[in-house]
């Protein structure tokens, strides 16, 4: 099936189909693109929204030293911020309970400081609610789903290790902000102080070794560069800090000196916060670049997509002009070669390629088919000129030799019957038998003349039954050229069920041909009206058939009308007057007519009348 399909429609299904295919990858490619974009957009709102909380940890750690005036005024800041619109829910975060309970907890915080000194520890309540909201919004926002090595390290220790960091420098500083609680001894105190000191001196660690794990990335040395500092000023302060509680429990365990401890906090604290900041920025940085460098490649594959489908199409383009439409014009040319046989078209294409040589083979085919029916036509024609004048020599050389005796014997007697006559008395019956004589020479000459015309005649015994229309049609093929050169449109009206006919059926054919010839050259000066050649059958005299051959040329002058039939009158320059005599001849050998009558509107009708064939003749 495919195969029959025209070249241009196969091209259009094959460009259809790329297209087709690349637009279903152009689509695989966008939205593979869009959903790392949508994935790394929502990693950097979640990472932003916890840069949001970090304040927090801040203003709640600020709350447990010497600043409280200071943090009373951030806290209301903070709040603020939670039930403002850039709240988590604003973001696509579903956060909206832990933000509520942290402001509550914010909220309820200057009231309960007082209430910490009775064992309840309010800064711990706001810090692990603060703790479980950035863990919601780091699920929420897949920055805990995050595979890339780049920034896997580094939120890790943005949402889990540095808050827990924070809240483990606070629960160490209350530890040693209140007097030993009653009933707890000394020794307590000091192991309590020694499982927290672990605990924080193993969250330390742990962070150092993500930061190293985090330099192992594709953008190692900037994190490095704009990490590494704050991180590890935050790890010594921290360390620092611990050694000051150390050296504090060592010296009064109940009672350590709560200024320098204080002051070594906030260091701690502030130190923390600050690789929190630097390691905060650093990981928007990257997620920033990532979506960057996302778009960017998508914007490059569908660039890329898109020029080759530009180059598709312009190759497709060459190909419909270059190829298509050079074989469509061959197709076309040599299908009206086969259909006219005008073996004079060429085939209008110079282009140096394979449909080039075919074209250029192709012209040479019909220039060699040209020059071969130019040399046909142009024997055919001497061929049948050699053979009239064959004919009519043959004609004239058996007249001459056969009527000579006749004539010579008419002349003889007439001179006798002269003398006879010319005496003084004239010799009345030597005359008569003269003139007697002239009669039986001239019966003689008519005779010769028949049989002459015998010699020329086909016998009876070589007569065929035939139908006169497929006798029509083969005519009309052997009178195609000439109908072509004259550019003459034919139309046939052959009725069916027309009676067949007993006759030579090479006689009339060339009866038949010679008067669609002779139509045809009639209306060689006709330019003002379309060339009409009509050829029609119908029943004549009940039982025989009459051909009609009509052209629409000048017609015949009315006062030729009548000698057209007569053998050496012509009306053509180059005519020798012998054909319409002939064909009038056979016709009527075979117990036929053949006549002529003007056209309505213009022009000549030629009739051909045969008897119909009867049951038993032959």
């Amino acid at each position: 099936m495919f195969r029959d399909l025209s070249t241009s429609t196969k091209l259009l299904l094959l460009c259809g189909l790329f297209i087709l295919s690349l637009a279903v990858t152009t689509y695989s490619l966008v939205t593979e693109k869009q959903i790392a974009i949508q994935f790394a957009r929502k990693e950097l709102i979640g990472s932003q929204y916890i840069a949001a909380l970090r304040p927090t940890y801040e203003v709640v750690l600020a709350q447990q030293g010497e600043r409280g005036t200071v943090a009373l005024i951030r806290t209301d800041e903070l709040i603020r911020v939670l039930t403002s619109g850039r709240a988590g829910s604003a973001v696509g975060l579903e956060t909206a309970e832990l933000e509520q309970a942290l402001v509550k907890a914010l909220r309820d915080l200057p009231l309960t400081m007082a209430e910490s000194a009775n064992g309840n520890d309010p800064v711990q309540n706001v810090l692990a609610k603060a703790r479980s909201l950035i863990v919601r919004a780091a699920d929420d926002s897949n920055l805990t789903l995050d595979p890339d090595i780049d920034s896997y390290y580094l939120q890790t220790i943005v949402t889990t290790k540095l808050p827990a960091w924070l809240a483990q420098l606070a629960r160490m500083q209350a530890l040693f902000s209140r007097s030993v609680p009653s009933g707890t001894s000394v020794e307590e105190h000091r192991v309590r102080f020694q499982v927290l000191e672990g605990v924080l001196q193993s969250l330390l660690d742990d962070t150092a070794e993500d930061l190293k794990a985090a330099f192992r990335g594709n953008n190692g040395d900037s994190v490095k560069k704009a990490t590494e500092g704050a991180l590890y000023t935050a790890i010594a302060a921290s360390r620092s800090y611990l050694d000051d509680l150390k050296a504090g429990m060592n010296d009064s365990p109940a009672d350590p000196a709560s200024d320098l401890l204080d002051q070594s906090f906030a260091r701690a604290t502030s130190s923390a916060t600050a690789a929190w900041t630097a390691v905060q920025g650093e990981l928007d940085r990257i997620l920033r670049q990532r979506i960057d460098g996302l778009l960017a490649r998508l914007r490059g594959g569908v660039g890329a997509t898109g020029v080759l489908a530009a180059l598709s199409l312009l190759v497709a383009y060459l190909t419909l002009r270059y190829i298509v439409t050079p074989l469509r014009r061959l197709e076309a040319v040599a299908t009206n070669v086969r259909e006219t046989k005008d073996y004079r078209l060429r085939v209008n294409y110079d282009g140096k390629d394979e449909i080039g040589q075919v074209a250029v083979a192709f012209n040479d085919m019909l220039s060699e088919l040209s020059a071969t029916r130019e040399r046909e036509k142009a024997e055919q024609t001497e061929l049948a000129r050699t053979s009239k004048l064959m004919t009519i020599g043959a004609m004239t050389a058996s007249i001459a030799h056969e009527v000579n005796q006749p004539l010579a014997a008419v002349v003889t007697n007439s001179n006798a019957a002269l003398r006879w006559l010319a005496n003084q008395e004239p010799n009345l019956d030597e005359a008569r038998a003269a003139l007697k004589r002239i009669i039986d020479n001239g019966h003689r000459a008519s005779k010769v003349i028949g049989s002459i015309r015998a010699m020329f005649k086909k016998d009876l015994a070589e007569r065929t039954r035939f139908n006169v229309n497929d006798l029509t049609r083969e005519v009309l093929i052997l009178a195609q050229d000439s109908l072509q050169a004259h550019q003459v449109t034919l139309r046939t009206e052959l009725r069916e069920g027309v009676p067949e006919v007993l006759a030579d059926r090479v006689q009339l054919q060339q009866v038949l041909l010679n008067l669609i010839i002779n139509g045809a050259e009639a209306m060689a000066g006709v330019t003002d009206r379309e060339r009409l050649l009509q050829v029609s059958s119908a029943v004549h005299d009940a039982d025989g058939v009459v051909i009609t051959v009509t052209d629409s040329g000048t017609g015949i002058d009315p006062k030729d009308i009548n000698q057209i039939f007569e053998p050496f009158y012509t009306t053509k320059a180059s005519g020798m007057g012998m054909g319409l005599a002939i064909c009038k001849s056979i016709v009527e050998s075979h117990g036929g007519r053949l006549w002529v009558t003007p056209a309505n509107p213009c022009g000549t009708a030629f009739h051909v009348a045969m008897p119909g064939y009867m049951v038993g003749e032959g």
